[in-house]
C-alpha cells in the first residue's frame, strides 16, 4: 500500500493543522484510508438535521439495549485492539514520535528515523508527529518518562516534572503497579490542534494548555496538575476498561478521568485548588449549555455532549466520591475496571454500584444530579 498526503495551494475554511513545516501532528486515521462506513460523517446535531429535513434525534448514542453497540468498544469503535510497529522519519534536526516503546532512532542521509513498537493490543487511536523538540527525561519509581517541548518553552517544564512524578505515584498508590506504562511521554504540540490527545503511553498537550502560562497563581498550577492527572487516569482506563458504545460511555471517557484528577489535585494542592477548578468547570458548563443544539441528557444517559460529561459529569462524580469517601470510591472503581465481563461495560452498572454505598440521607440529591437534567446541586 502506497499513499501520499500533501497540501498544494491555498485552502478555504480549513487551516489543515496536521501538516506544517515545523510541528506536524495527526491521527494515524488521517494517513490511512478508511474502508467501510464512517460514522463520523453522520449528522448528530438536531439543528443541522432539521435544516436537511431529517428527524430529530432523541440521543446521539445507542441505548443500553442495543445489541450491536453493546459489543463495540467506545474507545475504539472502528477497530479491535491492535498491536504492531511504526517507523516514522522526518528531516534531520526534528524528533519524530508516536505511541509505544521507542526501539531505535538514528539520522541517515538527512533524515531522522525512529521505530516504535506496540507490544500489547491497544486502543486504535494512535497519533504521530514531529518537531524540533528539546527532550527532558525523568523517573518516578520504576517509570521512566520523557517531556518533549519546544526549546524556548521551558517556563513550566519543572512543574510538569513535579506533576508527572506525583501523578504516577497517585495512580500506582490507588490503582496499582502497572496503572502507568513505562516510557511515558508528555508532548507539546502546536496550538492549532485540540487541547489534548491521550493515546497508548502518551499525553499530548497543545502549547496553549500551560506550556507558556504564568503558573505562579494557585488556579494555574492546579490546572497543570489536573491535565496531567486526567491524562494518566484516561491512559489507565483506555488500557484496562472496555466500555460499551452506548449511552453513558463518555462518563468513562471524560467524566471519570476528570473526577480522579480533582481527587489528585486535592491530595497535593488542597481544597482551595479543587474549588477553583470546580468553579471553572461550572462556568464552562453554563456557557456551553447555552449552545447545545440537542436536548442535554442526564449524566447516566451521556451521549457525547462532551461539555456535559467533562464538567457536570466530573462534578457529579466528585460529589459521589465525597459522599462515600475517596478510598471506597477508588476501590469500587478499581474492582469494576478489573472485573471480568463477557461484554463491554456500561457506566450505569458502575453508577449503581457506587450509589449503593451512599448514605440514605444523600442518595436523593445524587440521584437527581445523575438521573435528571437538574442544575449542579451544591455548587450553584
Amino acid at each position: 500500500l502506497v499513499g501520499n498526503k500533501q497540501y498544494i495551494g491555498f485552502v478555504q475554511g480549513n487551516y489543515q493543522a496536521d501538516l506544517t513545516n515545523n510541528g506536524s501532528f495527526g491521527s494515524v486515521h488521517q494517513f490511512l484510508p478508511v474502508i467501510g462506513y464512517n460514522s463520523d460523517k453522520e449528522l448528530l446535531e438536531n439543528r443541522k438535521r432539521q435544516e436537511q429535513g431529517l428527524a430529530r434525534l432523541d440521543s446521539r448514542m445507542a441505548n443500553f439495549n442495543d445489541s450491536f453497540a453493546l459489543r463495540q468498544n467506545a474507545f475504539t469503535t472502528d477497530a479491535n485492539l491492535v498491536k504492531g510497529s511504526i517507523t516514522i522519519s522526518t528531516e534531520a534536526g526534528q524528533t519524530p514520535f508516536t505511541g509505544g516503546v521507542l526501539r531505535t532512532i538514528e539520522t541517515v542521509k538527512g533524515r531522522t528515523i525512529a521505530e516504535y513498537s506496540i507490544n500489547t493490543p491497544q486502543v486504535f487511536n494512535w497519533h504521530l508527529g514531529s518537531s524540533d523538540y528539546q527532550i527532558a527525561k525523568g523517573k518516578a519509581g520504576n517509570i521512566s518518562y520523557s517531556i518533549l517541548h519546544k526549546p524556548t518553552h521551558t517556563f513550566n517544564v519543572d512543574l510538569y516534572h513535579e506533576a508527572l512524578k506525583k501523578g504516577i505515584d497517585f495512580m500506582e498508590t490507588h490503582f496499582g503497579t502497572g496503572s502507568v506504562d513505562d516510557q511515558l511521554q508528555l508532548i507539546e504540540i502546536h496550538h492549532w490542534q485540540e487541547d489534548r490527545y491521550i493515546f497508548i503511553n502518551t499525553i499530548a498537550l497543545s502549547e496553549k494548555e500551560g506550556w507558556v502560562a504564568n503558573t505562579e497563581g494557585l488556579q494555574e498550577k492546579a490546572y497543570i496538575y489536573q491535565t496531567i492527572g486526567s491524562g494518566l487516569a484516561k491512559l489507565w482506563l483506555q488500557k484496562r476498561l472496555t466500555a460499551a458504545n452506548v449511552q453513558g460511555a463518555d462518563m468513562f471517557i471524560l467524566g471519570l478521568p476528570e473526577a480522579l484528577s480533582l481527587q489528585f489535585v486535592e491530595e497535593h494542592l488542597g481544597e482551595e485548588a479543587v474549588g477553583l477548578l470546580i468553579k471553572k468547570k461550572i462556568d464552562k458548563y453554563a456557557k456551553d449549555k447555552n449552545n447545545e443544539p440537542n436536548s442535554e441528557p442526564a449524566p447516566i444517559y451521556a451521549d457525547g455532549t462532551e461539555y456535559m460529561e467533562e464538567n457536570k459529569g466530573a462534578i457529579a462524580l466528585n460529589q459521589l466520591q465525597e459522599a462515600i469517601g475517596k478510598q471506597k470510591f477508588n476501590r469500587i472503581v478499581l474492582e469494576f475496571v478489573n472485573s471480568h465481563q463477557e461484554r463491554p461495560k456500561v457506566f450505569m452498572d458502575l453508577y449503581q454500584g457506587l450509589l449503593a454505598e451512599v448514605p440514605i440521607s444523600k442518595k436523593g440529591d445524587l440521584r437527581q444530579l445523575f438521573e435528571t437534567t437538574a442544575a449542579l446541586g451544591g455548587y450553584e
